[in-house]
């Protein structure tokens, strides 16, 4: 299963997704700054105040691994 987002403008479309399955990753967050001229995507496995709300908290034992997946696609409008 995919979590995903689809920013579009004039320029084009920007689509990002990751893996949301068993709750390993259903969060992220978007940033862009004032100018506009660029775009920040992080994949969080936990959503913001997680050390008290516990939303996607995930804690590894030593040598555990999790294992996320993303992708970010572009189609410039023409």
């Amino acid at each position: 299963e995919w979590a995903e987002v689809v920013l579009a403008g004039s320029k084009g479309q920007l689509t990002y997704a990751q893996t949301a399955a068993a709750g390993q990753c259903g969060f992220f967050q978007i940033f862009t700054p004032a100018h506009r001229a660029s775009v920040a995507v992080e994949p969080m496995t936990c959503n913001v105040d997680a050390f008290n709300n516990k939303e996607g908290m995930h804690i590894l034992q030593p040598g555990q691994q999790l294992s996320v997946a993303c992708r970010l696609t572009f189609a410039a409008t023409v």
